[in-house]
């Protein structure tokens, strides 16, 4: 099984490939280095790999390398995403963090993928999103929360199985850039941000939309617990 995750920057995508790195005697490529293609890895194990959007490469040339048997596109709000990303040096690495949006849109609007998995469902723990990975054919269950597998032993357990990831670990791939701060459902909450919302729906008009209706569904159900 090879499955793919294709992601935003600061999306929360390399600690949901860490999550989906529980699996065990999994091989986890938490973060493709944004310079090269996600790898033909050639391992008898499981693989699950993610890379983040650019303009050097599409998600098209990430599937041609990895071929993998299914395709993930981890989505999360883009306010929250532009305003975490800003403030990183990689923002305009690689291409410009507008044309970085601009790319994502497109290639969200373009479909081709098996599953859009959400940030928020992920985090929030939301009714559904353990079947949904489930139903790629990637076992997941609810212990791999709690992230019992750390980051050292996925390290040493790739290095052993793929002399690529071996002699590219720190160089081709790494770990991306997980918080200590485990996974709380408050990551999940609406950012009041207008200005970069008004931003972003320029860059992302697609995506956005698609956000709105989210939140507005989101609102509807709050409301109908709350009476």
């Amino acid at each position: 099984m090879r499955l793919l995750i294709y992601a935003m920057q600061s999306s929360g995508a390399s600690t949901f490939c860490y999550f989906l790195g529980q699996r065990p005697d999994s091989v986890a490529v938490i973060d493709v280095w944004s310079r090269g293609v996600t790898p033909p890895i050639e391992t008898a194990f499981p693989v699950v790999a993610k890379a983040t959007v650019n303009m050097i490469l599409t998600a098209a040339d990430h599937i041609a390398s990895f071929v993998p048997d299914r395709k993930i596109l981890f989505v999360r709000d883009p306010v929250a995403v532009y305003a975490s990303l800003i403030h990183y040096p990689y923002a305009n690495r690689f291409g410009a963090i507008e044309d970085k949006f601009a790319r994502f849109d497109a290639e969200f609007a373009g479909g081709g993928y098996d599953a859009i998995v959400r940030y928020e469902d992920f985090v929030a723990r939301a009714p559904g999103f353990l079947r949904q990975i489930n139903a790629l054919g990637w076992p997941c269950d609810a212990t791999f929360y709690a992230m019992p597998r750390s980051i050292a032993a996925i390290q040493r357990f790739n290095d052993a199985a793929s002399p690529w990831l071996a002699q590219h670990n720190g160089d081709g791939w790494g770990v991306g850039n997980i918080k200590d701060a485990g996974i709380r459902r408050e990551f999940a909450e609406r950012l009041d941000l207008p200005q970069v919302a008004e931003k972003v729906a320029a860059l992302s008009p697609n995506l956005c939309r698609d956000y709105q209706a989210f939140w507005s569904a989101a609102s509807s159900l709050r409301s109908i617990g709350a009476e």
